[in-house]
């Protein structure tokens, strides 16, 4: 059974800041995390696969909402 949900990164499992979909598989990553994982794999952007399907990516950059609704009461 699979373990990951839309809410934590692919790569460290945490549920925080997540800023990138990888839209090949419809899962959330850190792209700080994503990067570094193509880069300790010596994979090139050109060549980049999605460490969960293994397809060539495809990503969009997201924001959290939470964040902005939690700013937006406290201020």
């Amino acid at each position: 059974m699979e373990n990951n949900t839309l809410n934590e990164c692919l790569i460290c499992l945490d549920e925080n800041n997540l800023d990138t979909l990888l839209l090949c598989c419809n899962k959330n990553v850190h792209g700080s995390c994503i990067k570094q994982w193509w880069d300790l794999n010596n994979i090139s952007i050109e060549e980049a696969t999605c460490p969960h399907c293994q397809q060539l990516v495809k990503i969009k950059k997201t924001i959290n909402i939470m964040i902005f609704i939690t700013y937006f009461i406290t201020f």
